[in-house]
């Protein structure tokens, strides 16, 4: 009975190492992303958002109903894209996109300080918009 109580016990330290090792390899592609990778320059917006979406994406239809209305109510300029990643595979795989939907916030001279994959909730994209100010 211990015998199988230890194996359950390093079988679950395992999984958990190696989940951890996933999860910190894949924030330091994001990372890696974000310093290599930068979007065309817009000096005429304070912050900027693309949204990288496919069709059939239920998912991608809400994340582009929050981000419009998180910028609708925003106090400065914000621009809005909305790019096809199916349709401009080129420009996603350039940018590490690997889910859709996933959601971009560059500051004007075009860093990127925001990468999100999966659905963002208005609070993740807040946080991310102010720290574009």
């Amino acid at each position: 009975m211990t015998d199988r109580l230890l194996i359950a016990i390093l079988l679950l330290g395992a999984f958990t190492v190696v989940c951890g090792l996933l999860r910190w390899m894949a924030s330091r592609r994001v990372q890696s992303t974000m310093q290599r990778v930068r979007l065309q320059p817009d000096p005429n917006t304070r912050a900027r958002i693309v949204v990288f979406s496919g069709p059939g994406c239920s998912a991608c239809h809400t994340q582009r109903r929050i981000v419009y209305e998180l910028v609708r109510g925003w106090p400065q300029p914000v621009t809005v894209e909305t790019i096809d990643a199916v349709s401009d595979p080129e420009l996603a795989g350039h940018l590490g996109i690997l889910v859709v939907p996933t959601t971009i916030v560059a500051v004007p001279d075009g860093r990127i300080i925001g990468f999100n994959g999966g659905l963002v909730e208005t609070d993740h994209l807040t946080r991310q918009l102010r720290s574009a100010a």
